[in-house]
């Protein structure tokens, strides 16, 4: 079977290489599938502020039910997702029964109202979105609009709306939507987490948001009237908003409750998203009110928060009535670990400062409101009231904090009902770096250490030995962290020194460890860097985890009798053209190359009529026609045959065993031809042909000696497929054409390294074992300690948690081919205008622009005159009481816009929509290209005639490929480039 999904996520679950992270049994990400009710109208959205939103008639909102993809985008236009899924949540107790009605993913209420406590017709064409704009471009299109509600909606309960003496419609809002359904069709409860007899409710639905700069900008009002239409008498009744909110990438979010804001909300765990980058933002959903207890009581606040994981979704309609009451799946309260005590709310902790409860395992989760309990008799009627907020900030932190802040400017809109003035956007605050330098970290591995407690020192120690591969402190990482950064005397031991203080200032950032000082260490992973020498363009790229692999394989042509014979065959592997890797990645193996990399090595094939070896055979069968036969592909083991070389380990010089797979026809039923009907491949040697897959000759290599004979535990039917074998490496190769020979002396090389990469954990690697008495180390090293001690010491990391602010400081850098895109933060002046200096490469600084501050103190600048290729530096002149101050300097090196390269799925792994993300160096004629791990092409996009640079193309109809390992190729003139990249459903 093929290796569970390696998912590709940005994982800074600090001491965790990203590469561990795989998808866990009964953690899967494939969401159910919807059942399919009989009218649905899926085309309306929310749309007059920055968010765009389906809403449906069924319950559903949030969800794009026609492609299964998520259906809340923010901003709006920017193809961008912030909420996978929603709906609301009822449960109550009917005569000493449980009863539910969801909406999730399939949803358990159907169009429509009821009458005579049955529902009506749902495929009545009235029962559909209604939508209402305050202010249309023509009378006509205004009236129309309202001629069609007024016949179809306010029968059914609608509010009324009239036209006021501006021409405006008085809907709430500037936009609304109105809709109307109901639980009481039998038929319709059928999703898993419900599946009851209805509780006889009617839903009367109206969303309606703001066109304003400021919160309400942000914010969709959601108002849910539930009626009590059917006979039943509900008790113990509870009211939820049931949510999916993937915020940008579906696997790095984090969720919590405010129970005193009655908030509870999403945000990113990292400091970089797959889709929003370095600035994820926050999603929140508030109740702004309630149901009531009593008739003279007050609205009942939020009375639970629950948490779970896809894959641990309620299953049954006691979970889900537990899951409303905040109750675990077994009917009992959480128990808050940092404080022992009972609690229905999950995650109630502080994640900006650190403290109390805080969920810590970033994954898709999903999130459900609770409010109750109240009773509902026959008859009566409760209006629910929630605000959907959405903001952002400079990272996925302040965000948070921004949500805070805008949250509450909506809720005392909503509490003064709804009048003006509207909210106006505030300060909140951001979430700035703070880290600590070299000397803190050796001052609190000394005895004198007061600020981290021991088990803090461990903590932190633990995560870096967990994610560095260069430093490997075994027993004792406490030990070997505070030996590396009381490292001093040459330029390495200072660059080690350095580069352990980086990661512990990241490793304490997240999951937070907080001195006893109270002042948090942090840095974002997203914050802009640029270091002369190094490629790194922010802190994440710099603190990336070294990765082991054979991204080097290739043909060794070491006799030129002939031309390079072999081409990869695109399956998925790290090297040769995407034809060669690690069998795990293939076929499946019992060695794992994340969990297990010691178990690895370099390897060679060498070619040699004359010196040859014995290999394991496995037939894959097919029928006449290529398809499988009954029993499926087989992977036969056929025997032990010779093929004309011979591998080896070159680390220890052991010769190793090797397998091939031949292509076998088989008649309809299974039964394998004669050979007159069998390809000619099928010669019971490994000799890949010059077809586009090279005949499927498939070279598995294994990590057993070779002995001349075979071995048990190889030599089975299925071997290549069951994931138990030793299998080293795979090679998926063709003839470059029919006439093709590989020489004798010939070879393939499979490297087990680590490739030198922008993260400083591979140059440390790769610098160690050379000399210091090589320049070009040495300057390497000092490149290194030049970057990261003024990234330890808070400098050129934007804004910082100083307690006496920098003049002007970097907030962010971005070079694309064309242009660069700088802005600085500063804190002095009256707001007179600066001068912006620039020099190319070394030459004289030349003055570029004059900008003057803005209100919140920061300076942008767009430099469109640039070359690709090129660095350039730049600066702030400012003039103060007749002397020029020179600040805010930084180097960024803009790249070349001739470059042909292959990003990939974006994000990858694709969740939703399929977006291939790549780069073009001339306008010839490209095309990009999707293929299964079959090698069957699923999908070809031509582009005739493109612009150079950089592009995103989307993929026509991609709802209808299924989960899995695809493998991606970019083609332009001779040139192609292979990556391989997960979809998942």
């Amino acid at each position: 079977m093929p290796r569970p999904l390696v998912f590709a996520a940005i994982l800074f679950t600090l001491g965790v290489p990203a590469t561990s992270w795989a998808a866990a049994p009964g953690a899967e990400v494939d969401r159910p599938r919807p059942l399919t009710p009989a009218i649905v109208d899926n085309s309306q959205r929310i749309d007059v502020n920055r968010i765009g939103m389906f809403v449906t008639n069924t319950g559903s909102f949030a969800w794009d039910k026609t492609t299964l993809v998520a259906g809340l985008e923010f901003p709006r236009g920017s193809g961008k997702t912030a909420v996978f899924a929603a709906g609301p949540w009822i449960g109550a107790m009917v005569g000493g029964e449980t009863r539910v009605a969801l909406s999730e993913y399939s949803d358990e209420y159907g169009p429509g109202s009821m009458i005579g406590g049955a529902p009506d017709d749902p495929s009545r064409p009235e029962y559909k979105v209604y939508k209402l704009n305050r202010v249309y471009s023509s009378a006509a299109e205004r009236d129309a609009a309202l001629a069609d509600y007024n016949a179809g909606a306010v029968p059914h309960g609608a509010p009324a709306i009239t036209v006021q003496p501006d021409g405006s419609l008085d809907v709430p809002g500037d936009q609304m939507t109105w809709c109307v359904y109901n639980d009481a069709d039998p038929r319709s409860h059928g999703n898993r987490a419900g599946q009851t007899q209805p509780l006889g409710v009617e839903v009367q639905e109206t969303f309606y948001a703001y066109d304003d700069p400021g919160p309400l900008g942000n914010t969709v009002f959601l108002r849910f009237k539930i009626f009590n239409k059917g006979a039943n008498f509900l008790e113990q009744t509870y009211v939820g908003l049931w949510s999916d909110p993937d915020v940008g990438g579906a696997l790095d979010d984090l969720v919590g409750a405010d129970p005193g804001r009655s908030l509870g909300f999403a945000y990113n765990a990292y400091g970089l998203d797959a889709i929003y980058a370095s600035a994820a933002p926050a999603v929140g959903f508030d109740l702004l009110r309630g149901p009531l207890a009593s008739p003279s009581g007050p609205p009942l606040g939020l009375t639970a928060i629950t948490s779970y994981i896809n894959g641990t979704d309620p299953n049954d309609a006691s979970k889900s009535y537990r899951a409303l009451q905040g109750l675990d799946a077994s009917g009992n309260p959480f128990v808050d670990p940092t404080t022992g005590l009972t609690t229905r709310f999950m995650f109630p902790g502080d994640p900006l400062a650190g403290t109390g409860w805080i969920d810590v395992t970033p994954t898709d989760h999903r999130f459900l409101l609770g409010s109750g309990p109240f009773s509902l008799s026959p008859g009566e009627s409760e209006d629910i009231e929630y605000a959907l907020i959405i903001s952002e900030g400079l990272n996925h932190l302040s965000s948070l904090a921004s949500l805070r802040c805008n949250d509450a400017e909506v809720q005392a809109f909503f509490d003064r009902g709804e009048a003006p003035p509207r909210p106006v956007q505030t300060t909140c605050l951001e979430v700035t770096n703070c880290v600590e330098d070299a000397d803190f970290w050796g001052h609190e591995c000394k005895q004198g250490g007061s600020l981290l407690s021991a088990q803090q020192l461990q903590t932190i120690a633990q995560r870096i030995d967990a994610r560095s591969v260069f430093f490997n402190w075994g027993s004792d990482p406490t030990g070997g962290f505070c030996a590396a950064v009381a490292g001093s005397g040459t330029v390495r031991d200072e660059a080690t020194r350095e580069f352990a203080t980086f990661l512990s200032d990241i490793a304490a950032s997240w999951p937070p460890v907080i001195p006893s000082s109270g002042q948090r260490i942090y840095l974002d992973p997203g914050t802009p860097v640029s270091c002369p020498g190094l490629q790194a363009t922010n802190v994440f790229a710099l603190s990336g985890t070294a990765q082991r692999g054979t991204f080097g394989a290739d043909y060794l042509d070491l006799n030129p009798a002939n031309p390079v014979p072999l081409e990869g065959v695109p399956f998925g592997g790290q090297g040769f053209n995407g034809g060669a890797g690690t069998a795990f990645d293939f076929l499946g193996s019992g060695l794992n190359p994340t969990t297990m990399p010691d178990s690895f090595m370099t390897v060679e094939i060498r070619f040699d009529h004359a010196q040859t070896q014995m290999a394991y055979r496995f037939l894959r069968l097919e029928t006449q026609v290529g398809g499988a036969p009954p029993q499926g592909r087989g992977y036969l083991y056929a025997g032990f045959f010779t093929v004309p070389f011979t591998c080896w380990d070159v680390v220890h010089n052991v010769q190793l065993d090797v397998g091939f797979v031949e292509r076998t026809i088989t008649d309809d039923s299974g039964t394998i031809l004669p050979a007159a009907f069998q390809l000619a491949t099928f010669d019971s040697t490994w000799a890949p042909d010059a077809s586009s897959n090279g005949g499927r000759e498939y070279l598995f290599v294994y990590r057993r000696p070779y002995g001349g004979a075979p071995k048990p535990e190889i030599a089975y039917d299925g071997a290549p497929i069951q994931g138990a074998v030793p299998a080293l490496y795979f090679l998926a190769a063709k003839r470059v054409d029919p006439s093709s020979v590989i020489d004798d002396g010939d070879g393939f090389r499979f490297p087990w390294e680590i490739p030198f990469g922008p993260d400083i954990d591979s140059q440390m690697i790769r610098l160690a074992g050379q000399p210091l008495t090589d320049p070009a180390v040495v300057q390497a090293y000092q490149d290194i300690v030049a970057c990261l001690s003024d990234i330890n010491r808070n400098v050129g990391i934007g804004s910082v948690c100083q307690s006496t602010p920098t003049l002007a400081s970097l907030v962010s850098a971005r070079a694309e081919p064309d242009r660069v895109v700088l802005i600085w933060e500063v804190s002095f002046g009256d707001g007179a205008p600066v001068t912006i200096e620039r020099r190319e490469g070394t030459g004289e600084w030349t003055a570029l622009a004059r900008r003057a501050p803005e209100a919140n103190g920061r300076i942008e600048l767009e430099d469109a005159t640039v070359s690709p290729g090129l660095s350039y530096t730049y600066r702030l002149r400012v003039s103060a009481g007749g002397t020029d101050l020179l600040l805010g300097e930084t180097t960024v090196q803009v790249p070349s816009i001739a470059v042909l390269a292959l990003a990939g799925f974006q994000p990858n792994p694709a969740v939703g929509d399929l977006r291939v993300a790549f780069s073009l160096a001339s306008r010839e004629p490209a095309r990009v290209e999707l293929f299964d791990l079959a090698g069957r092409r699923t999908v070809a996009i031509e582009l005739p005639s493109p612009a150079p640079g950089a592009h995103v193309a989307r993929i026509e109809n991609g709802a209808r490929l299924a989960s899995g390992i695809y493998v991606i190729r970019l083609t332009q003139g001779r040139r192609a480039i292979m990556r391989k990249a997960a979809l998942i459903r």
